[in-house]
């Protein structure tokens, strides 16, 4: 029985020792690829790029609106082709008075003139 036991002890050694020097596989080929995994979260933003040149210039616009303002007459008139979009009165006790569309005059007070602004139509 001893030498059994020994005959085995040896024949382990050897397996273990056999195990060791055991090749690295090589390498198979690449397979295909897998579908695409789900999106992952939105990165940091980036830095601001430089300013690109400039364009050329566009067409031009409709022009604005056309103001014109009245302070020295004691009835003020718009032109024709205005209309008043404002009127008053900086006197005290004085009382605008409009007339018509295109004028404005202060009541009660001597001397006050209204203030008209007037604007193309």
């Amino acid at each position: 029985m001893r030498l059994f036991l020994a005959s085995l002890a040896i024949v382990a050694l050897f397996s273990v020792a056999g195990c060791s020097k055991a090749e690295k596989p090589q390498q198979g080929a690449q397979g295909p690829a897998g579908p695409a995994g789900p999106a992952g979260p939105q990165g940091a933003q980036g830095e601001v790029g430089p300013s690109g040149p400039v364009g050329p210039a566009g067409p031009p616009g409709a022009s604005g609106a056309t103001f014109r303002i009245i302070t020295d007459q004691a009835a003020a008139s718009c032109d024709a082709g205005e209309i008043i979009i404002s009127a008053y009165c900086g006197g005290e006790g004085a009382k605008l008075r409009i007339t018509g569309t295109s004028g404005a005059a202060c009541e009660g007070s001597a001397g006050v003139n209204p203030v008209v602004v007037c604007a193309k139509r």
